[in-house]
Order: structure tokens, then sequence, then C-alpha cells
């Protein structure tokens, strides 16, 4: 990561860039530069392609900027009808970490080696960096079981579904809870068990209840960790680990980090802090408990519940919403209002034609119900779990 450190840190403050996403042509006067997580913040940003104009800053990390170049303010007149890739100038290309031609062959194929990743990925919007941020700044840390933390657990029962990690969580049962956090769409509540002493009744209730979800990665070390450690047993479970191998086919044992920087585009070192360097990452015992750590298990915890929500809407239930979508559409796109009234009878078939299960899926979905309605839910034994 040093060249591309060195990269960001060649821009100065107030200079004019145009910077290309994969979405977007970006024109704007630089005025944020943070060199440890490689983003940028423009002013007075405008959408080039759109002509759209932004006003508020735009921040820009460095996964998201497919290129980026220096322009001066008579370029700048010129930019809203010239397009940046035709242009014979210089790009500073981040794919490669070098000046390069933006229709040189090096381009075209580093840009050709990330397809598949791209095509599982999106590219956050600044908006989406901005929410995320107003998470972290809204964390909670609890210590002990006063108003706060009440707070906390009324605000966690009236979600639909919550992320989830405990710290320290590699080694299962093997090691005891230092600390439990959670994340709402809005808030990260880090609750530390070492002070608490133990996870009480209401908040066992909240872990051993359905609702609401708990999206996880790597279920099978919290579930054990939360039964042989707390003498509970998780439940309404969501596995972004599991989820991810389903949409990518790909069975590699990729932490939640790992996933995170495939499905978003994220630098590898945002994850990255200053208590990385200390005793801290050592020892997640270690008290006091320094703000920096909090904000790293708060990145951690607020992505692993984007990352449910990218897994499951759009692409486990993609097929899904297409045929809702084409369901949707069954009446009014017909200009003719006689014969769209003969289609509002109670036996119309109208638009039953978009509605098309998966293969097998009727099937498998009749058997889920017949499992649960047995209530046969056997767990696997050690004679038939794989690794």
């Amino acid at each position: 990561m040093g060249s591309q450190a060195i990269m960001i840190k060649s821009l100065s403050l107030g200079q004019l860039l145009l910077i290309e996403t994969n979405r977007e042509l970006l024109m704007g006067t630089l005025s944020y530069i943070d060199t440890k997580r490689l983003m940028l913040e423009l002013e007075n940003v405008r959408d080039v392609k759109t002509n759209f104009i932004y006003h508020s800053p735009q921040t820009l990390a460095y996964q998201q900027m497919k290129s980026i170049k220096i322009i001066t303010e008579t370029e700048s007149n010129n930019s809203a009808t010239s397009n940046n890739k035709e242009s014979g100038e210089e790009l500073l290309d981040l794919n490669r970490c070098t000046l390069s031609k933006d229709k040189s062959p090096e381009r075209e194929n580093s840009v050709s080696s990330k397809e598949q990743c791209e095509s599982l990925g999106i590219q956050l919007s600044p908006l989406d960096f901005q929410m995320l941020q107003t998470q972290y700044d809204s964390l909670v840390y609890i210590t002990q079981t006063d108003q706060k933390y009440h707070k906390a657990l009324a605000d966690i029962r009236t979600q639909s579904v919550i992320g989830l990690l405990i710290d320290p969580i590699q080694t299962a049962r093997h090691r005891k809870t230092s600390l439990v956090i959670i994340s709402t769409p809005r808030t990260v509540y880090i609750f530390d068990v070492l002070n608490l002493g133990k996870i009480f009744k209401e908040f066992r209730l909240i872990l051993e209840s359905e609702r609401p979800r708990k999206a996880v990665h790597f279920s099978h070390r919290l579930v054990d960790h939360f039964k042989h450690r707390h003498g509970l047993e998780l439940e309404g479970v969501f596995d972004t680990f599991v989820a991810y191998c389903l949409v990518s086919g790909e069975k590699a044992n990729k932490s939640l980090e790992e996933v995170v920087q495939v499905i978003f585009n994220l630098s590898d070192i945002y994850f990255e802090s200053e208590c990385d360097t200390t005793s801290i990452s050592k020892n997640p015992y270690g008290r006091p408990l320094s703000q920096d750590y909090r904000i790293l298990l708060a990145k951690k915890v607020a992505f692993q519940l984007k990352l449910y929500d990218h897994l499951l809407h759009e692409h486990m239930l993609r097929n899904f919403y297409k045929q809702c979508y084409k369901f949707s559409q069954t009446l009014s796109h017909n200009e003719d209002g006689f014969e769209v009234a003969q289609q509002l009878h109670p036996k119309s078939t109208a638009g039953h034609e978009h509605i098309q299960p998966d293969g097998n899926w009727k099937e498998i979905l009749d058997t889920n119900f017949e499992c649960v309605n047995n209530k046969d839910l056997t767990p696997p034994t050690h004679t038939n779990v794989e690794g």
C-alpha cells in the first residue's frame, strides 16, 4: 500500500480534480485528504456526465476511484462537453498506481481482472459513507446495567434485523467474552461483558429469539461461543459467510472484512486503526478500551448489517424482485382503459405469467415447511459436520 499512499499524498489541497468512478465523472476542488485511509473530499462537486451539482462535499474512498486527473480552470470549462475517456491526457490510474494513457491495454487488463468481483460488488456512494459515519458517531459504550443499557435493549427489541459480533471470536468457546457488539440501522452498541459480569436475562431473551434476525459471519463460532460460555442458544441467524458462498459459488473461509472489501470495493486498510499497533489487538481484555478500537468494532458491525442487506436483497432475492416489478407493470402500460377494467375481476390472471418459481423452488420450500412443522431440525453431529 506504500505506493498508493505516496500517490494520494502527491495531491494538494485546493487542486481542481476530475475523478472517474464506475458511475460518475466528478469534478471538484480537493478540500481534504486522509492519507491513512486513502480517502478524499471534494467541494463544489459536479457530475460531468449528467451535469448534476452536489450541494454538499463528497467523500471518495480509494477503491471508488478508477482515475484522477488534475485539471486547470480553463480545462474545466470544456470538460462538460468532452468525454474524459476520449482525451489523450494522462490519467492517474488507481487500479495500477501508475501514470498511464486512459486507453492503454494495461488499463483494460486491470479492469477485466476485476470483473468477477464487480459482478457481485457495488461502489458505495458518498451518501452511504456519510450514513455509516453517522452510525459510528452514535456509538454507545455500555459497561453497567444503567439507563443507557436498558434504553439500548429497548431499541434492539424493536428491530427486524441487527448486526452481531463477539470479540474475540476466532477461537469460539475457548476464550471468554470481552465484548458483544450490535448494530441497528442508526446506532452501534458495544456491551462490555467483562465489566457487566455476564449476559443478563433481558439480553439473553433477545439473543435467543427469532426476532430480531441476527446478521453474523461464521455463525458456527458465535453459536458455539454463546452455548458453551453463556448457556444460551443463539436463534434467528443469517450468516453472511453462507450467503456469500451461495451467491459467489466460492467456498473459501473469507473473514467479514475480506468479504466486505470484495462486495463494497473497499481498500484493505479501511479496517486498519492505530490500535492495530498497540497491545489491545493482542489482548482484547485490556482496559480501558480505546476510542480507536471502539470505532474499529463499530465499522465491522455496521458493515455486517450492510452486507446482510446487500447479499439478501441484491442477490438472493434478485429474481423475486424482478418478478415483482414485471407483475407491478401489468396494467399501467396498457393504454386501453376498457381492457384494464376487464382484467380487474376477482378471477383475473393478468400478470400471472410473470410469476415463475426458480427450478424446484416450491418443492424445496414445501420440504422446509414440513421440517419446521415437524420440528425436525436436529443439529448436525460431529460425524457429519465437514471441517
